[in-house]
């Protein structure tokens, strides 16, 4: 249904959304909030006027992820992984502290969509083991925090200063995660296994939860980086 409102919804310009937003004004995060969401339908065409690409979906060429312990080592490498279903997101909460360059939203996803190919390399007590394949994590009535901040440095100034994106997964109502050659190509096993993680999946994506906020967070700082590496905020959002 809500796919539909926003197909449905006649398509503001992108500058008209942000008319309104003053940064002087008490209702700042509100009217950006609002923004955002009017603005969705360009997550899949980019705007090009303002040199920024399509985001849905977004793509990530390479994300890693490292755990060392005394004990347990692994090494997880997602390649070519995408992410949909940013254009049926909402904004439910957005809020600013720019004296700190640091802007907090919350966003509630009807249903999210990840894939690509992994690679895994581990060392658990001496033990190893190496295997890779492909996976897709399907996420349905999701609820995110995005938290961004500059990092500033003595020789920076905010214009060109670099990116943190750091994710805190909420809640799911429901997922489905298959993930193949997960045991080294034992068919009948990893069959029983997916029926498991996808019969069982709360407690699975308690566990996933570090995870998707650490590989997701490390995209998401290259994405925005790349993508706002010279974006004009001062000409979109008056003072």
């Amino acid at each position: 249904m809500l796919s539909l409102l926003v197909k449905a919804q006649p398509q503001i310009s992108f500058e008209a959304a942000f008319a309104n937003c003053r940064r002087s004004s008490p209702d700042f995060d509100s009217c950006i909030k609002n923004a955002l969401n009017t603005v969705r339908p360009y997550f899949k065409t980019g705007v090009p006027d303002w040199n920024l690409p399509p985001f849905d979906p977004f793509f990530a060429e390479e994300v890693v992820q490292h755990l060392g312990t005394p004990s347990i080592h692994y090494d997880l490498k997602l390649i070519n992984a995408t992410e949909a279903g940013w254009t049926e997101s909402m904004v439910t909460d957005f809020r600013t502290d720019l004296k700190n360059n640091l802007v907090k939203y919350t966003q509630y996803f009807p249903a999210k969509f990840l894939k690509g190919i992994y690679e895994f390399n581990a060392s658990i007590y001496g033990h190893r083991i190496a295997t890779s394949g492909y996976w897709s994590l399907d996420l349905y009535g999701f609820v995110q925090t995005t938290i961004i901040t500059r990092q500033m440095g003595n020789d920076t100034s905010v214009g060109n200063a670099p990116l943190k994106v750091t994710i805190n997964v909420h809640r799911t109502k429901n997922m489905t995660l298959h993930i193949s050659n997960l045991l080294g190509g034992l068919k009948e096993l990893e069959v029983l296994l997916d029926k498991i993680i996808n019969t069982a999946w709360p407690p699975g994506f308690y566990l996933l939860k570090p995870i998707v906020n650490d590989l997701v967070g490390t995209a998401f700082t290259g994405i925005f980086n790349k993508a706002f590496e010279n974006f004009q905020f001062d000409q979109l959002i008056n003072y």
